[in-house]
């Protein structure tokens, strides 16, 4: 089974000077009013709404470092039949954000480094099969999960942009194993619990950046490029695993 998209992260990192300007809105991006103004103060704005079947969220943090995030995430939490919640597809999410996406690339903020993280999601009948898919979906990389508990690989394997010349890219993967479960709050006295039988899943977290020692602005017309290139590389190790 592919991966499930559960959620989508395109981070700026802006130069300090960039957000002396007023930085691109909701409005400008979306063609609609934000829903909710969330945080409205001299280091952070966020605005947030809803935004093809899901919710997405503008951050603007002028605390180092200065940078802005676009979020695309769940409207709901429900999960049903054992299915974990999930957007999508990553090739539908990230063509629903394109727009959005693209309009923040191309808005002139003058920005030094760009990331795209994303949490993929599979679901499995239990820990042993989380453990399998893991191990189907590493790729080249060999390992021993027979029994295992409490399952988390993380490797950083970086590759130079095509895009930009000598721009290196952070491609950094984590896997895991993960479960959920249907909670009930009760109003009366604030206590949650569990309802229905633990699920079980399996977990690829991707976080694609550009290097961090970069001072100088990327081009806006670049910046797009890139966020395809970043997105490329996304669907690819999702697709084969753990490859050079």
């Amino acid at each position: 089974m592919p991966w499930l998209t559960q959620s989508v992260r395109l981070s700026l990192f802006v130069t300090p000077e960039a957000l002396t300007v007023q930085p691109p809105t909701w409005q400008a991006l979306t063609n609609t009013e934000p829903e909710n103004r969330l945080a409205r103060t001299t280091v952070l704005q966020v605005e947030e709404g809803p935004f093809a079947g899901a919710r997405l969220q503008l951050r603007t943090q002028q605390a180092p470092p200065p940078r802005i995030d676009l979020f695309l995430v769940l409207a709901t939490a429900a999960a049903e039949s054992g299915v974990p919640p999930s957007l999508g597809s990553f090739d539908e999410v990230m063509q629903s954000m394109r727009v959005p996406s693209e309009r923040l690339l191309r808005s002139g903020i003058a920005t030094v480094r760009l990331a795209l993280g994303v949490v993929h999601v599979q679901p499995a009948d239990d820990i042993q099969d989380a453990n399998r898919i893991l191990q189907e979906s590493v790729g080249p990389t060999r390992l021993r999960l027979e029994n295992a508990r409490d399952f988390v690989y993380r490797i950083n394997r970086p590759r130079v942009s095509a895009v930009v010349r000598e721009l290196s890219i952070n491609r950094v993967a984590t896997w895991s194993w993960v479960t959920w479960q249907q909670l009930l709050h009760d109003p009366a006295t604030g206590q949650t619990s569990g309802v229905g039988v633990p699920r079980y899943g399996a977990a690829l977290e991707t976080d694609f950046n550009t290097q961090e020692a970069r001072t100088d602005s990327i081009r806006p017309t670049d910046l797009v490029e890139l966020l395809g290139e970043l997105q490329a590389m996304t669907k690819e190790l999702a697709d084969q695993g753990d490859i050079e």
